[in-house]
């Protein structure tokens, strides 16, 4: 049962990674190289530089991707923008406004 529950774990991890892989491959290759801000293009290049050397060669993923894909990816790239950006206020609101209010969940 161990072993099932460490390969499951594993599973998931490495769908993760690469889901995120491919997201950024699909979303952000059009600004591969071109940006002129200099820490948007050391994230971008740097993003690319690391799964060039994963994959050993330059995979271009948006060329082999279908519009409903590259819609997803900007689905998924956009709603994880908002979610992280939702939680900024949320954390402000539960904790530092009225930490009551987060107090009273707890009992």
């Amino acid at each position: 049962m161990k072993n099932i529950v460490l390969e499951r774990g594993i599973f998931y991890g490495s769908f993760i990674v690469r889901l995120t892989n491919y997201v950024h491959g699909i979303v952000f290759e059009p600004y591969r190289g071109k940006l002129s801000n200099s820490i948007a293009k050391r994230l971008i290049d740097g993003k690319f530089g690391h799964q060039d050397q994963l994959y050993e060669k330059k995979i271009n993923m948006r060329s082999s991707a279908n519009p409903l894909q590259i819609v997803l990816s900007y689905i998924l790239v956009a709603s994880t923008i908002v979610m992280i950006g939702g939680m900024i206020p949320l954390l402000i609101h539960n904790f530092i406004l009225y930490p009551e209010f987060a107090a009273a969940r707890n009992s």
